[in-house]
């Protein structure tokens, strides 16, 4: 005798079948992962990859805190903080990525494409001519965030210190600024200052951009010379409390990046191993507002 399941117990069945397939793909699809996402975001094609600069970095993840090191992949709802004299790197792959500065608090969103900063200073980068979409950035304890247009190629450094105190220096591109009520748009070479709690920002002064003196084009740097030999120099910059060094390398089949404060308009190359990189300095004034970044400049460190 055939049995005839009836319409009801044949929808059951279609959905129970369905729902167990469906299980089956996410456990897959989530096999590789290197730790579990919080509850309801769907993991990325590319996840962002963790480049720690000064020794390892406490992650917080799933209530637990966790040690990263360089290289190690970030999962959404993670929860970083660097210590003082650390710096970190977001790589967000194809995208660009973020400089993380010491002290600093950053959480990736678990379920939407936002970096939340609570007590922190970052510098984003997008790669130009990338097609991917940068993650949009939010002041973690106020109703604050910065998108992008999207036929711009974006830099712009960031700091969301105590009380909601917010500076935005933009380098290259623009952006749209949200806070509470207001929307501000911020073109190229803008920088602004504020507090999330007022809900009010002015514009503000940026510092100059650096530009290197003595320093021939793809000149080679040996590491057994002195000091003085292998160093940097660039022009004094007014209203400059200290600069950013940034020294990487675009060559490298994993990325390199070595970050730095300094007080004054010199420095001297040392702790890399022998390679190619590019460097670019970056001025800072006494309230955090950045300028834009000098032109990079290629050298060859020898041994």
């Amino acid at each position: 005798m055939i049995s005839v399941i009836s319409t009801p117990h044949r929808i059951l069945l279609i959905t129970g079948l369905a729902l167990l397939l469906f299980i089956g793909i996410y456990r897959t699809s989530g096999s590789t992962s290197t730790g579990v996402a919080e509850p309801g975001f769907v993991i990325p094609d590319e996840l962002p990859v963790m480049t720690i600069v000064h020794g390892p970095l406490s992650v917080m993840r799933d209530n637990e805190t966790r040690t990263l090191e360089r290289g190690d992949t970030l999962l959404p709802g993670d929860e970083m903080e660097t210590c003082a004299g650390q710096f970190a790197v977001i790589d967000f792959q194809s995208t660009g990525y973020m400089i993380v500065h010491p002290v600093s608090n950053v959480k990736l969103d678990a379920g939407e494409n936002i970096v939340r900063l609570r007590n922190a200073d970052i510098h984003l980068e997008q790669r130009v001519n990338s097609s991917g979409v940068m993650p949009k950035i939010a002041c973690y304890d106020a109703e604050v965030s910065a998108t992008y247009h999207a036929t711009d190629t974006i830099s712009f450094g960031m700091q969301c210190r105590g009380e909601s105190g917010i500076t935005i220096s933009i380098h290259r591109g623009s952006l749209l600024l949200q806070s509470n009520s207001r929307r501000y748009d911020l073109a190229q070479g803008m920088a602004v200052s504020g507090r999330a709690t007022s809900d009010t920002y002015t514009e503000v002064s940026q510092p100059g951009r650096p530009v290197f003196t003595d320093f021939i084009e793809n000149e080679s740097l040996r590491m057994d010379e002195e000091p003085s030999s292998r160093s940097f120099r660039w022009r004094p910059v007014s209203m400059t409390d200290q600069f950013l060094i940034h020294i990487y390398s675009p060559f490298a089949e994993r990325p390199v990046h070595q970050i730095r404060y300094v007080n004054n308009n010199e420095f001297a190359v040392d702790s890399l191993l022998p390679g190619s990189y590019h460097i670019r300095v970056l001025a800072v004034d006494y309230y955090g507002v950045t300028g834009n970044w000098s032109e990079p400049l290629p050298f060859d460190y020898l041994p």
